[in-house]
């Protein structure tokens, strides 16, 4: 196979993916306008189409597609990481903290 080394393992595509985040750390309170729950996160140096998704869904979730996308977090505080992968599957993730702020807290 051409796509061996001399190891005998499959080199990977010669190429990086990474993220950015316009925030990593994002906070909500209960009955307030005031927010920051939510971060655009973008990927760079990929091949589309990707392929987003989040480690725990009770934490946040995914709204978009394609090299853009936006990370909401639920009223819930933890940590959380969004992965993407490219069309070939090379992959990068991104750290995520969140803290809500309930009734009473």
């Amino acid at each position: 196979d051409a796509s061996d080394d001399s190891s005998g393992e499959t080199s990977a595509p010669p190429y990086t993916v990474s993220l950015t985040a316009s925030s990593v750390n994002l906070s909500s309170t209960s009955g307030s306008s005031s927010t920051n729950s939510s971060s655009n996160i973008t990927v760079a140096n990929g091949i589309a189409p990707y392929t987003w998704e989040v480690d725990d869904e009770d934490l946040g979730h995914i709204v978009g597609d394609g090299s853009t996308v936006v990370y909401q977090m639920n009223d819930v505080s933890g940590n959380n990481v969004v992965t993407v992968h490219d069309a070939n599957d090379v992959s990068s993730s991104i750290g995520l903290t969140q803290t809500f702020i309930g009734p009473g807290e």
